[in-house]
């Protein structure tokens, strides 16, 4: 792994944000210590390490001074100020029988109307797909795509989008060619982490990915991956994991199970590791064995 070129999105803060009281509550000290430790490789491999906050604050400036309206692809960017300009996009990403497939209300993308000049924010771009997806949804309701932004992306995927989109201005906060890591996708149980199921196409199995997704350093290839092996940093997740289930057993009065894991906020879902079965009724406990 070329350490240079690795950048860390600190955006644990946006996701604790995202979260219930009581997700916060039982949480926050754990992912805290999994940052701290993060933060520490980050600084014996020369990593750089940016805030999600400073790119939010830079983009939403962006979005001020322009009159196009924007779809929002980053699921904890705050819309909060320009409601008016940006339409918020939810979307899921899960591999289904070893294909990469997007999916979300892309309807939401109506209520902008024919012939709308819009721009698409994301806040980082590694294969492309997603945002070549929602390219292709914009295309066939009409839309003109005018501009992209994000926090960052790899040359691999500015190359694969290049086709759709020749003439669109693209403009990364941090430019570069990046390996790009998520810190809250360590974190256990933050909004919006973790990496999908690789099910197959039934309907149980997509009702499995509504509330459990696997950890992300079993994603082959993946920045996480490389981090997990780092004992500090492995040590620290599995001592996380482990509290986490104490402090919900005690905020709810009862073991916490996996359906119980939405209390913490939207987004948020079970860990499942390879080779572990999972339903709403499964203790959390019962994960913790392998899962580390």
């Amino acid at each position: 792994m070329a350490d240079l070129s690795c950048l860390v999105i600190d955006d644990l803060d946006a996701a604790l944000a995202a979260m219930t009281e009581v997700g916060k509550s039982v949480a926050a000290e754990s992912a805290s210590l999994i940052r701290e430790s993060v933060l520490r490789y980050a600084k014996r491999r020369g990593w750089t390490v940016i805030s999600h906050g400073s790119f939010t604050q830079w983009a939403t400036a962006l979005i001020k001074s322009d009159e196009r309206r924007w779809v929002v692809l980053d699921p904890l960017f705050p819309t909060d100020g320009i409601a008016e300009r940006a339409l918020r996009l939810p979307l899921r990403r899960a591999s289904v029988a070893g294909q990469f497939e997007v999916s979300g209300d892309l309807d939401i993308m109506d209520q902008l109307g024919v012939r709308t000049t819009i721009g698409l924010l994301d806040d980082a771009a590694a294969s492309g797909g997603t945002l070549r997806h929602v390219i292709r949804m914009a295309r066939m309701r009409g839309l003109t795509v005018s501009k992209v932004v994000v926090c960052a992306s790899t040359r691999y995927a500015r190359d694969a989008l290049r086709p759709a989109i020749p003439s669109v201005p693209w403009v990364d906060y941090m430019p570069g060619d990046w390996r790009i890591v998520h810190l809250r996708d360590g974190c256990p149980h933050l909004p919006f982490t973790g990496g999908s199921l690789d099910l197959s196409a039934s309907e149980a199995a997509k009702h499995t990915r509504q509330y459990a997704c696997s950890p992300t350093y079993c994603v082959r290839g993946s920045v996480w991956q490389a981090l997990h092996l780092d004992r500090e940093i492995q040590e620290t997740i599995g001592r996380a994991r482990a509290r986490i289930v104490i402090e919900m057993a005690s905020v709810l009065g009862h073991p916490p199970t996996v359906s119980d894991v939405r209390l913490l906020g939207p987004g948020c879902r079970a860990i499942v590791a390879p080779g572990q079965i999972a339903r709403p009724e499964t203790p959390l406990e019962n994960l913790l064995s392998t899962g580390r």
